[in-house]
């Protein structure tokens, strides 16, 4: 009822008027039960999976009873709430009209048992517990339901300018898939199983399998990416039973599996460090070239009027060599006197006399490319153009041309081209003429010699001798 505390009523409300609003608050309380729905129910071994809903917020209790052929009683609220003479229990919160996992654990294999359940909406009205039995449910006999574990393993990561390689172990035979989503500084939020699985809403996706062969380890490819950008990396893994690492199907979903996997990375701003320049009669035409790694010891010396500057101070200009005349050697080759001018592993005719600089356009094989550029450099030529023998014989990457240890004894700067841009140029020499096919070639950047296979701001490094 209502009342005042230390006060009369006040003069001017009747009786009648006081048993109205006495009335009004006695009905404004919450007296209906949720209405309960079970929408699935999943045995398991040890456990059953029950997918639940209330139309408010509350709270569902569901027990199980052992069905040894001779029935059950249907249990009290206090059983149902606490899990007292319940052969399993299990409980969860519950927000009004959504789906929601529930664990009914403590079972045995193999083994018959009667489901109930019990609801209270967060006024403590309750539902019957008799009218949600479910008869006869047995859990299962077999089978695996250990979720796997997922982790990265050495050396973790390879970065380039637009993909990523990650390396991860699962625990067992199985599948795994990677994610990358990009941050913009304001961080990502961790997808779910369903979008990782099928490409959803993500910047870069990979699927690889994981086998014992390989000690349950693999690399994943993330392609695709945008450089210089900052990615959040997310994986999840199933075994070959289809369990989870984020523990489902057989149990509630570990919302922090998948956010453990985060992997923070940021692609590299790849710098071009050579700029190759062909000029014919048509135009120019700007092609990748990748320079030797002798090239960064290049020049020995710059002049600068009266002045040469050495080591330190040359080192730190960029090596340049401008409208230099290309010159094929195998047009050397057709007198059939058993030389070989077009891979430069023969003694090679002298260079023009007069003009220049001039550019040595040899063929990849038979010798090394310090031989190469040594009978270059003997010969009179300025510069060497090796052009590659095939056309994507390393993946696409260019690969370095080196000397290793003797890339100070070679003289003359050098740059490799592949195939198809080798191809151009030999046409272009046989239409045009002598003299009349030239190239500028300037290293804007000292590329550093790294790790063969490593990676940096200028790409994946592929070191060759011949």
């Amino acid at each position: 009822g209502i009342g005042w505390r230390g006060a009369a009523r006040p003069p001017s409300m009747a009786l009648p008027a006081l048993l109205a609003l006495a009335a009004v608050g006695a009905t404004s309380a919450d007296t209906t039960p949720p209405f309960f729905t079970l929408f699935g129910l999943q045995p398991f071994l040890y456990h059953m999976l029950l997918t639940v809903q209330l139309d408010e917020d509350g709270t569902v209790y569901c027990g199980a009873l052992l069905n040894t052929g001779f029935g059950t009683h249907v249990p009290s609220v206090f059983e149902m709430t606490t899990g007292s003479n319940l052969d399993g229990h299990g409980s969860t919160t519950v927000v009004a009209d959504e789906y929601t996992q529930l664990v009914l654990s403590g079972l045995s294999p193999g083994t018959f048992y009667d489901i109930y359940c019990y609801a209270t909406d967060t006024h403590l009205n309750g539902i019957n517990i008799a009218s949600t039995k479910q008869s006869l449910q047995v859990t299962a006999s077999g089978g695996d339901y250990t979720p796997p574990t997922l982790a990265y393993v050495a050396p973790y990561e390879n970065i380039g300018s637009t993909a990523v390689w990650v390396y991860i172990q699962l625990s067992e035979d199985g599948e795994v898939w990677c994610v990358a989503l990009t941050d913009d500084g304001s961080g990502t939020q961790p997808p779910t199983s369903a979008d990782i699985i099928n490409n959803v809403n993500v910047d870069s996706w990979a699927r690889v399998d994981v086998v014992s062969q390989y000690a349950y380890t693999t690399d994943v490819h993330l392609l695709g990416l945008s450089e210089d950008t900052a990615y959040d990396i997310y994986c999840f893994g199933k075994d070959m039973s289809g369990n989870g690492i984020d523990r489902t199907p057989a149990f509630v979903p570990d919302t922090d599996a998948i956010n453990a996997t985060k992997r923070s990375v940021r692609t590299l701003l790849t710098l071009v460090p050579t700029r190759f320049e062909v000029s014919t009669s048509a135009g120019m035409t700007a092609y990748a070239a990748e320079p030797a790694s002798w090239n960064t010891q290049l020049p020995r010396s710059l002049r600068s009027g009266c002045r040469e500057l050495r080591n330190l101070e040359s080192l730190n200009a960029p090596l340049q060599l401008l409208a230099g005349a290309v010159v094929d050697l195998a047009d050397y080759d057709s007198g059939g006197n058993g030389t070989d001018f077009a891979t430069g592993c023969s003694t090679l005719p002298v260079a023009p006399r007069g003009g220049g600089p001039f550019i040595a356009l040899l063929r990849r094989g038979k010798c090394t490319f310090q031989a190469k550029a040594g009978k270059a450099h003997d010969a009179g030529y300025n510069g060497m153009l090796v052009i590659d023998y095939s056309l994507d014989a390393h993946g696409g990457v260019l690969p370095s041309m080196t000397a290793h240890g003797n890339d100070g004894a070679v003289e003359i700067p050098s740059w490799l081209v592949n195939h198809t841009t080798g191809q151009s140029i030999v046409s272009a020499l046989a239409s045009e003429g002598p003299g009349m096919v030239t190239v500028d070639a300037e290293d804007r950047f000292r590329k550093p010699m790294i790790g063969n296979r490593q990676r940096d701001q200028y790409g994946l490094r592929f070191y060759i001798t011949i």
